[in-house]
């Protein structure tokens, strides 16, 4: 393939992208994304950590996000999310080695 060819397949393919992208905002569509997934898990854990009004193990908080949520969560990614949201300065404070609860406001 020559490079004019190589070129005329990577405008074609920016021009299919760009219709995609004008086409989701004439629709209102929102793209799904893994991070809105993982941000609506979230929700989940301050949701369990409010509910206990206790420090949480994150062996705890799955279960219960299991049990009560249908929803399953890996404890590297958990505790990953939860120590991102503590120095993000969000109202979960760790109490012991990964053990969590909310701040009092």
């Amino acid at each position: 393939m020559d490079e004019f060819a190589k070129y005329l397949d990577l405008i074609e393919e920016l021009a299919k992208s760009t219709l995609d992208v004008v086409e989701r905002f004439k629709s209102g569509k929102q793209p799904k994304t893994s991070r809105s997934k993982r941000t609506y898990k979230f929700e989940y854990v301050e949701s369990i950590l409010a509910d206990a009004g206790r420090p949480l193990h994150v062996n705890e908080i799955i279960e219960i996000a299991k049990k009560d949520y249908k929803v399953n969560i890996s404890k590297d990614s958990l505790s990953s999310a939860i120590s991102k949201k503590i120095r993000a300065g969000s109202g979960i404070v760790r109490t012991a080695p990964n053990t969590f609860e909310l701040r009092e406001v």
